[in-house]
């Protein structure tokens, strides 16, 4: 495929208004996903692009890839195309729709096999850009325990005509993994490394005790001086555990993260099981609605104090 017959068909599918658009949209996604990726990979894909579409996977890639989690991806794109989340995912889905119609499907392959499974629903849009949805099985969240006292409060961020009516099930990320109580910080930090998650639910005895994430783990252990090796997740997870149940609404997940400023939110079956996580990846990636994800993101990442 011919670099303006590349740009011209992300310009079409995107709606974007004009070729300018469409360069930045493309540059933005090659030189985030780039970052991900290793040298060597970035060197093939970008060998079976036009050079001007090429150039943009070789000049911000790190030597062996950054770890980062698809909120981050989400995040990057939308930081540097200048526009709302679900707007730069909409853009990055035409971008690696094109993409998997100009390069081989060996390459693709190759691409896809060095980034987490929750990168997927990226390369699976539909002619529109738009992600085909998937349903899974399983649910998240048990009850709110501290967080969900406040279930009767309304926030403003994100309006109830903008909202879904999906239930949690229907979008979580099912069966996370998780973390003991027991295990040490240094186990807790590289299973975070291998799945490229910032955050783990702790259970014991098939039970939700606490969350830990990399902040805990850097606030509560390396800032006190704690050995990693030696020091147990008890002693540095957060106990005060703010779910919700598979069988709630979108909507209910989303006032828990904009009141409680959180990203990712463990989601229980009503007997009190893990059963999922939802994130605002989710939100981006699963749900068509362009606004949502954009305007929880704002909410969640106000100032404490901020948020009505």
């Amino acid at each position: 495929m011919q670099y303006d017959e590349l740009v011209g068909q992300v310009q079409n599918r995107a709606r974007l208004s004009s070729t300018g658009d469409a360069v930045r949209a493309i540059r933005v996604t090659l030189e985030t996903l780039a970052e991900r990726l290793t040298r060597e990979e970035t060197k093939d894909l970008a060998a079976q692009l036009p050079q001007e579409i090429g150039r943009y996977l070789q000049e911000s890639f790190a030597a062996e890839g950054e770890r980062f989690s698809l909120d981050d991806f989400f995040q990057r794109l939308s930081i540097r195309e200048g526009v709302d989340v679900p707007e730069a995912v909409f853009h990055a889905r035409v971008v690696l729709e094109v993409l998997q119609e100009a390069v081989s499907k060996g390459e693709i392959d190759h691409v896809r096999a060095q980034l987490p499974p929750e990168f997927a629903p990226l390369f699976e849009a539909g002619s529109t850009g738009e992600l085909r949805h998937k349903e899974t099985t399983g649910g998240t969240h048990g009850n709110r325990s501290a967080a969900g006292q406040e279930s009767g409060k309304r926030l403003t961020g994100a309006k109830a005509g903008q909202m879904s009516a999906a239930k949690l099930k229907e979008i979580i990320t099912p069966n996370p993994e998780v973390i003991s109580p027991n295990s040490t910080l240094r186990e807790a930090a590289k299973k975070m490394r291998s799945l490229n998650v910032g955050m783990l639910p702790v259970v014991d005895g098939g039970r939700l005790v606490g969350t830990l994430t990399d902040r805990d783990i850097t606030i509560r252990a390396t800032a006190e001086g704690l050995d990693p090796s030696a020091t147990q997740v008890a002693q540095a997870m957060s106990t005060e555990v703010i779910s919700c149940y598979e069988d709630e609404l979108l909507k209910e997940a989303i006032q828990v993260m904009e009141e409680k400023q959180i990203r990712r939110l463990p989601v229980m079956s009503r007997d009190n099981r893990l059963v999922g996580i939802v994130s605002l990846g989710d939100l981006a990636v699963r749900t068509q609605k362009k606004k949502l994800a954009g305007e929880v993101l704002e909410r969640v990442s106000e100032p404490a104090g901020v948020a009505d």
